[in-house]
């Protein structure tokens, strides 16, 4: 039995729903963005931008560390940074990322560069290379310039935002993503993510003097080593319209920087047309794992395989694969919508019976009650309003996404996801259809 534990136990690490994986793990997706990026940034076109966009739980950490690895393998210059890690860990205060403004991101973007010169090439950066900056970060705070202690701020900016799962330890991560531990760093002094009686515009001096100090950063780094790729990640749990809208289509800040940028960001972005406003970005939507099939949802379709895949890959090297029955781990990946997120979850949840009965194998009951679990949390909140557009959304043979506020309501609290096919196709949160929306 102790040997059984310990199997479930490491199951149980392996499949933490929390933290994206590297290379050894992923799985490749089918028309997914990663690929055609790197096609792309082949070409001889000088600087590109990528936004990267779908439900959160889809993959899109996992995708942009799969980049960044190949372009590091490609010997290409690259800077990670994880906004909303940054936010949670060296602010303690996620929720302020909701109302991030777009010169709080570059003044991000700035300390990352400057800290990347320090990790990955040992740069000694000189006062009259950071000096814009240190202006430009006490003007935009109303500090005086001698309180701005960049190195300070920049310290641990680049951590990996949540140590990857692999078969032997905690990913160490690329040079430039690992950094002093954030939890160590000096007290950030700078207030990000207030809300503001009033915005500062693009074209406002303080914004425009922190753009020439952020490129003349890069500009040294790219004179002494070559051109940069920018990967900004964590920008997707985002959730406020306003914001991205701020972010995104309002502001060409980010987009002004001299490198080729690729940034995640939500799929809220897409509602009412939105991401199409968004200008200079190649748009990169990363659909749900297509589990359903699109004729009759009510079936499974070809992404199970996918999540079968998944599971195989994390379960290989430890003789595991037989623990969960094959039949299981297809009424947990149908029932996870598509969400790898989720699948790793309904995975977690089954760990824990498995380790207390020291089981050799669980099976469709066990995946069953793993999915009850889990469908109970889902409904929580849902209202005869979202119930009446998801039911609608049932009876189109199109499933074209409707509009409205409660269509966005859905999309947000994940109860309506996006799918692949000739054309992307929605439809509801299969744990809804189990009971509340059954046909």
């Amino acid at each position: 039995m102790e040997r059984d534990r310990e199997v479930w136990a490491e199951l149980h690490r392996r499949f933490d729903p929390s933290k994206p994986v590297g290379q050894e793990w992923r799985v490749p997706r089918h028309r997914g963005p990663a690929e055609k990026i790197l096609e792309d940034l082949e070409l001889p076109w000088g600087e590109q931008r990528s936004l990267v966009f779908g439900t959160q739980g889809t993959g899109k950490t996992t995708e942009l560390w799969f980049l960044r690895d190949e372009l590091e393998k490609r010997n290409r210059n690259v800077i990670f940074l994880d906004v909303e890690h940054f936010f949670s860990q060296r602010l303690n205060d996620s929720p302020a990322l909701q109302h991030v403004q777009p010169w709080e991101i570059l003044m991000l973007c700035g300390l990352a560069v400057y800290q990347a010169g320090v990790d990955r090439y040992g740069h000694k950066w000189k006062p009259g290379e950071v000096g814009e900056l240190k202006r430009a970060i006490a003007a935009l705070s109303d500090q005086e310039e001698a309180q701005i202690d960049v190195g300070g701020l920049a310290a641990g900016i680049l951590s990996v935002a949540a140590v990857g799962l692999s078969s032997a330890a905690p990913l160490a991560g690329a040079a430039m993503t690992a950094g002093t531990a954030i939890v160590n760093a000096v007290r950030f002094n700078v207030q990000l993510g207030q809300r503001r009686d009033t915005l500062l515009a693009d074209q406002e001096a303080k914004p425009q003097a922190l753009l020439r100090a952020v490129n003349q950063l890069l500009g040294v780094l790219s004179n002494e080593y070559g051109s940069f790729t920018l990967i900004l990640d964590g920008l997707d749990r985002i959730e406020e319209s306003e914001t991205n809208d701020r972010i995104f289509v309002r502001s060409s800040l980010l987009r002004s920087i001299r490198s080729t940028l690729i940034v995640a960001c939500s799929l809220e972005l897409s509602t009412r047309g939105r991401v199409h406003r968004v200008k200079e970005y190649a748009l990169h939507p990363l659909p749900n794992v297509p589990v359903l099939d699109h004729d009759n949802p009510e079936q499974p379709g070809p992404g199970v395989e996918t999540c079968l895949e998944l599971w195989r890959i994390r379960t290989a090297d430890i003789g595991a694969g037989d623990r969960i029955s094959e039949p299981a781990l297809r009424v947990l990946a149908f029932y996870s919508g598509g969400r790898f997120r989720e699948f790793n979850r309904l995975v977690r949840v089954m760990c824990g019976p498995g380790w207390t009965a020291g089981a050799k194998q669980l099976g469709v009951e066990e995946a069953e009650r793993a999915v009850d679990e889990r469908r109970a949390a889902v409904e929580i909140g849902i209202n005869s309003g979202h119930l009446k557009v998801l039911r609608e959304l049932m009876d189109d043979p199109d499933r074209r996404r409707p509009e409205g506020p409660l269509v966005e309501e859905c999309i947000l609290y994940k109860w309506l996801f996006p799918y692949p096919n000739e054309a992307t196709w929605w439809y509801p949160n299969p744990m809804l259809t189990r009971y509340m929306l059954k046909s």
